[in-house]
């Protein structure tokens, strides 16, 4: 009760909640932190989500007796906010001391931080309801009955867990994703293709097949794309943009892969361009229901590399976990549904490892091995079709989304693929106009920031620290006292040919020591790690308590509009100066469409 070790003491009404349950419970329930009620009544689990939970328990026949509640932060957040790092690190003591004191059979985090300080991992939509060993003890990852509560889309997967729970204890084995039997076929010659091609062919009229590409980066339009020095040097065919391999699968636990342009593909040019004749009989069969995972990218490019329209794409995974579980950004990736709809959770780990590393060559398949491409492309294939079979159902029986599906989302796949194809003329000229006057504007704003006395001052310190280090360098490093050493090592980057003496106001660690060291403004708004925050509501903020942060605010307008609009244009102009942007059909929440290369 008398613990001071962070903020939170201040606010929170029971200081240092320890869990609730005895001491010789089978299981501890780890959540985040005591909510405010909950720590009012001194007990976890205690409101609607708890009752929601022991009947979950009940329900499989787990005696709730048999569980021990606790948090990983003992103190109640300010308006239930999460914890902040430092909080959960002054806490931590606390709970593996519970953890060693009940020496539970089975511990169960409910959340991303109570997961990431138990087993150092994140992602719960990811890791739950699988079973991890590890320092003597056995992990098993839940959804937070709280979160079932906001998002209903989640109770079959608190479901599954529970069960998963109680087979574990039990010692039984429960299957909670369907399971099929894995079929792969990869065509590694003519024959086979060709063979493969055929048999899809022969599917009766209303058939489904799902497809995928894999492709030298994402833009079709161009002729070559960028790479480093290193990897252009090593394998100068992949700068062509190219598909490099098509995938299907006809039925869940099937999947198939047809090397393209592939660098390593083993068929010469003549068999690879009558595998691409056929191709095009079978894709333009209008009795087949296409079915895609994000299914504009495969549209664009099958018409601009190959001159295949895919007119029937009729289903869209993507699209169809957007529209019919949840509008929430970044859950619509196949990654993410071989988790929560599969048994094929991670079947991207391979491709991840052997993905090229930087911005240049990042996301050019073609620099990756096709022994490896060729199993992600068919699992690719294989989980695109299962979570179809998931999704379709939840369509198929609502008649409002179903109308939505066949006059909205569907339409507009192929209205905005249209446009993308068609593409927009730029005006080179007033392009080179925009690509010299704005950061001509730029350096005029960052030379008036320069002159406030403050950034001055910093500058003026800077440049001494590298004068001085300057100096030490002229002492023998065996002659240098630590302090010279330390001085040394650490002004390094104060460099001038590397601009260390110049303030960057797009740094926000430098941002932050001007306005809060040096000018002392004051600010309502916070960083998640409860910091003082730099960003354009804190400006927006202080603007009354100093001028210059409306030079800031002006100048990240301008760069705003720069890097948006002007600046990296015409690495996405075709070979005719047209721009072909890729619309994304979600992601936003203001009615108004987005869109990447260029990105706005």
């Amino acid at each position: 009760m008398n613990c001071t070790q962070c903020r939170l003491h201040e606010t929170c009404k029971n200081v240092l909640q320890m869990g609730n349950g005895k001491k010789s419970a089978r299981i501890m329930v780890v959540q985040e932190n005591p909510y405010e009620a909950e720590n009012k009544r001194g007990q976890y689990m205690g409101g609607k989500a708890g009752r929601m939970f022991r009947a979950a328990l009940g329900e499989v026949g787990i005696d709730v007796d048999d569980c021990y509640f606790t948090a990983v932060v003992k103190c109640s957040t300010p308006e239930d906010r999460l914890p902040l790092p430092d909080e959960v690190k002054a806490c931590q003591d606390y709970l593996w001391a519970e953890i060693e004191a009940v020496k539970p059979e089975i511990i169960v985090p409910t959340g991303n931080i109570s997961m990431k300080v138990l087993m150092g991992v994140t992602g719960i939509t990811k890791h739950r309801g699988k079973m991890v060993k590890k320092d003597g003890y056995k992990f098993l990852p839940i959804i937070h009955p709280n979160l079932v509560l906001k998002q209903p889309k989640y109770l079959d997967f608190f479901s599954e867990d529970i069960i998963t729970l109680e087979s574990i204890l039990n010692g039984t084995k429960v299957e909670t994703r369907k399971s099929y039997k894995r079929e792969r076929r990869y065509c590694e010659t003519y024959e086979d293709a060709i063979d493969e091609i055929n048999r899809l062919m022969s599917l009766p009229s209303g058939s489904r097949i799902a497809i995928d590409l894999e492709t030298v980066k994402t833009n079709p339009y161009k002729e070559f794309t960028p790479m480093s020095k290193t990897m252009e040097a090593k394998y100068s065919e992949s700068k062509r943009v190219k598909i490099c391999a098509i995938g299907f699968s006809d039925r869940p636990g099937y999947g198939c892969a047809i090397p393209l342009y592939h660098r390593q593909n083993p068929m010469p040019g003549n068999q690879v361009g009558t595998i691409v004749k056929c191709l095009r009989f079978l894709l333009e069969r209008d009795d087949i229901e296409w079915v895609t995972q994000n299914g504009k990218f495969e549209i664009r490019w099958l018409r601009k590399q190959l001159g295949i329209y895919l007119d029937n794409m009729v289903w869209d995974t993507m699209l169809m976990h957007y529209l019919a579980v949840t509008e929430e950004k970044g859950t619509h990736g196949l990654d993410d549904f071989a988790w929560l709809y599969t048994d094929m959770g991670g079947y991207d780990a391979e491709l991840n490892k052997a993905k090229p590393k930087g911005e240049l060559d990042e996301g050019n398949y073609d620099l990756i091995d096709w022994d490896i491409l060729k199993v992600y492309l068919a699992d690719d294939c294989d989980v695109t079709m299962r979570a179809f079979e998931v999704f379709h159902p939840l369509i198929d029986q609502d008649e409002e989304l179903k109308w939505l599906w066949e006059n909205l989302l569907r339409p507009a796949s192929y209205t905005l693929a249209d446009i993308e194809d068609n593409g927009l003329k730029v005006n080179l000229e007033w392009l080179e106009m925009l690509e010299k006057a704005y950061p001509e504007e730029i350096a005029r704003i960052e030379e008036r920031l320069r002159q406030y006395p403050e950034v001055i001052e910093m500058e003026r310190e800077w440049q001494a620290k590298w004068e001085e280090r300057c100096a030490i360098s002229q002492i023998k490093k065996a002659n240098r006292t630590p302090e010279q050493q330390e001085k040394f090592e650490k002004y390094a980057k104060y460099n001038p040919a590397k601009g260390g003496t110049k303030f960057n106001f797009s740094s926000i660690p430098q941002l932050s020591g001007l306005l809060f060291e040096r000018m002392g403004l004051k600010t309502v708004v916070l960083t998640e790690k409860g910091n003082p925050s730099t960003n354009d509501d804190s400006l927006k903020y202080m603007k009354s308590q100093h001028p210059i942060c409306e030079t800031i605010l002006e100048l990240r307008k301008v760069k705003h509009l720069y890097n948006n609009f002007v600046s990296g244009m015409r690495e996405h102009l075709d070979p005719d100066g047209f721009v072909h942007p890729n619309f994304n059909l979600h992601g936003t929440v203001t009615g108004r469409l987005s869109s990447d290369e260029p990105k706005s």
